[in-house]
C-alpha cells in the first residue's frame, strides 16, 4: 500500500481457514498519517510521520498483537494485548511501554508552532465539550498497562517512571497511578462506576511527596520567582458526571498542600509587588533578612500552606492559603467556582510583625484574579499609610479602594475590611498554622465524610482491594 513517494506499507498474511489469521505483519513509513487516513474515509487527528511494525494474529475472535512497535521520530511505542470484538462485552487486554514523549515536539500543531494564536469568536473555557466517552465503556471490560520513562509536558517539565494501570470489568474501573515528577512522587487511586448513558461516578484520592516547586518553575524556564521550597500534597475527592464540566460541578472533597522545608522568594518578587521603596526599606530596617548568591538575592519562605475543600465544584476560602516569609505574609481570600469556570480571588501580601508600624509606604497590596477561568483578568492594587498605626477602621477604609469592588470571600466585603476578620488577619504571625487548623472549616449541611479527617480517607482508598 503505497503512502507517499518512495514509502509504502507491506502486508503480509498467513491464512489458516475463513475464520483465523495465524500470523499477520505490517510493516513500513507513513510520512502523512492524514492522507492516509483520508484514502480510508476517516478523518483523522493529527500525528507525526510514523514507522510501524505490528504483528500478531486473528484466533479465536480477537484480534492478537505480538511485539509490536509504532515509532514517531525518536518515540517508540511497544504495544502488545489483544481485542475480543464479537462477544456482548467487549474485551480488550493492551500492554505498552514508551522510553520517552515530548509533546511539544511530537505534536508541534496543537501547540500552534509557527503560527500566532487567534482568539476565537467566542468565550473561552477550560472544562466544556470535553467529553470523558463512558458510553463507549459500558459494557467493555478492559486492562491496560502503561509504563513510561519520560513524558516531557511543557518546556522540560519531565514527568519520570510513570506507571498506569486501568482495569475495568462490570463497569467497574480502577485506575493507578505513580510517577516521579523533579524530585518527588505522586500516587494517584481511583474508582468509578459507569452507566449505561456513560455517567462515571467517580472516588479518588492522591498523595505527593517531595515536590520542589522551585524545580517545577526551573524546568518551565521562570528561575526569578521561586527556588527550592518542597511541598507534599494530600486529596480526596468524589464526583460524577459524564463530560468534565459534570465532574467539574459535582466534585467535592479536601485538598491540602504544604511545605516540608524552607524556600526562597527572589527579591524582584517583593519589590513586584510591594515597591522599591518597600524592599529599600527593608534593607535598612532588617538587614539580615535576605540571603546572597553570586546572581541573586532572596528572601526566605518559612512555610506555604493551603488546606481548602471543594463543594460540588466551589472552593470557598478565608484563611486557607497562606505564605510566610521573613518579610511578608501572604493570604488567598476568595472563591473559585470549577463548575461555572468563574474565578474571584485576592491575593494579598501583609508585612510581617515588626515591620507593619515601623515601615511606612504599603501595608496591604492585593493582586486580583477574576473573571472567567480560562482567561481571567490580574490586577496589582496598592494601599499607603501615611503614619505609623492604623486602626481596624482606619485599615477598613484603606482597603475598600484596594479591593476595587472584588467580592471577596461570597461578596462580604463590608464585613471583611471593617469587621474583625481583617483586624484578625493583620494580627495573625503564623497564618501556616491557622490555615491548617481552620482552612478546611465545616459547614451546616457537610455529609459526614467530609469532615473526616484527610488522612484517614486517603489511607482508606489506598489500602483498598
Amino acid at each position: 500500500i503505497s503512502t507517499g513517494i518512495h514509502k509504502a506499507l507491506l502486508a503480509n498474511i498467513l491464512l489458516k481457514d475463513d475464520k483465523n489469521i495465524d500470523a499477520f505483519s505490517v510493516q513500513g513509513d507513513i510520512p502523512n498519517i492524514q492522507s492516509f487516513l483520508k484514502w480510508l474515509d476517516i478523518d483523522g487527528m493529527f500525528l507525526p510521520k510514523m514507522n510501524i511494525d505490528i504483528s500478531g494474529a486473528l484466533q479465536n475472535n480477537k484480534i492478537v498483537l505480538q511485539k509490536s512497535t509504532v515509532k514517531m521520530d525518536k518515540t517508540l511505542l511497544s504495544l502488545s494485548g489483544y481485542y475480543d470484538y464479537t462477544s456482548k462485552t467487549k474485551k480488550i487486554k493492551l500492554d505498552c511501554s514508551v522510553k520517552n514523549i515530548n509533546i511539544y515536539k511530537q505534536f508541534p500543531q496543537l501547540f500552534g508552532a509557527g503560527q500566532p494564536w487567534v482568539h476565537p469568536d467566542r468565550e473561552l473555557n477550560a472544562f466544556h465539550d470535553m467529553d470523558l466517552y463512558g458510553k463507549y465503556l459500558y459494557n467493555t471490560n478492559a486492562d491496560i498497562h502503561i509504563k513510561l520513562d519520560d513524558f516531557i509536558v511543557y518546556r522540560s517539565l519531565n514527568l519520570r517512571n510513570i506507571d498506569l494501570t486501568a482495569k475495568l470489568k462490570n463497569n467497574k474501573l480502577r485506575l493507578d497511578a505513580d510517577v516521579n515528577m523533579v524530585d518527588g512522587n505522586v500516587k494517584v487511586i481511583s474508582f468509578a462506576d459507569i452507566d449505561k448513558d456513560g455517567k462515571y461516578t467517580i472516588e479518588a484520592g492522591a498523595i505527593g511527596e517531595n515536590i520542589v516547586i522551585g524545580q517545577i518553575l526551573k524546568e518551565i524556564n521562570i528561575n526569578t520567582i521561586i527556588s527550592q521550597l518542597p511541598v507534599n500534597v494530600d486529596l480526596y475527592v468524589r464526583a460524577s458526571g459524564k463530560n468534565m464540566s459534570e465532574i467539574m460541578s459535582t466534585i467535592t472533597g479536601p485538598v491540602r498542600v504544604y511545605s516540608t522545608d524552607i524556600g526562597y522568594a527572589n527579591s524582584q518578587l517583593v519589590e513586584y509587588m510591594y515597591g522599591t521603596d518597600f524592599l529599600t526599606s527593608l534593607h535598612n530596617t532588617v538587614s539580615d533578612l535576605f540571603r546572597k548568591t553570586d546572581t541573586e538575592e532572596t528572601i526566605p519562605i518559612k512555610c506555604t500552606v493551603a488546606n481548602i475543600k471543594l463543594r460540588n465544584g466551589a472552593l470557598e476560602t478565608k484563611n486557607g492559603v497562606a505564605v510566610e516569609t521573613g518579610a511578608i505574609n501572604v493570604r488567598l481570600v476568595g472563591n473559585l467556582n470549577l463548575g461555572k469556570e468563574t474565578i474571584d480571588l485576592s491575593l494579598a501580601t501583609v508585612p510581617v510583625t515588626g515591620l507593619k508600624l515601623s515601615l511606612t509606604g504599603n501595608l496591604v497590596n492585593t493582586l486580583q484574579i477574576v473573571g472567567n477561568l480560562a482567561e481571567p483578568d490580574f490586577k496589582i492594587s496598592g494601599a499607603a499609610v501615611a503614619g505609623k498605626v492604623a486602626s481596624a477602621t482606619g485599615l477598613g477604609i484603606l482597603l475598600a479602594p484596594v479591593t476595587g469592588g472584588l467580592s471577596i470571600a461570597g461578596g462580604l466585603i463590608a464585613g471583611l475590611v471593617a469587621g474583625d476578620f481583617l483586624e484578625g488577619w493583620l494580627a495573625d504571625d503564623n497564618p501556616c498554622n491557622t490555615a491548617m487548623e481552620e482552612g478546611a472549616s465545616k459547614k451546616r449541611h457537610d455529609k459526614e465524610w467530609l469532615n473526616t479527617p484527610l488522612e484517614d480517607l486517603t489511607t482508606e482508598i489506598f489500602n483498598r482491594e
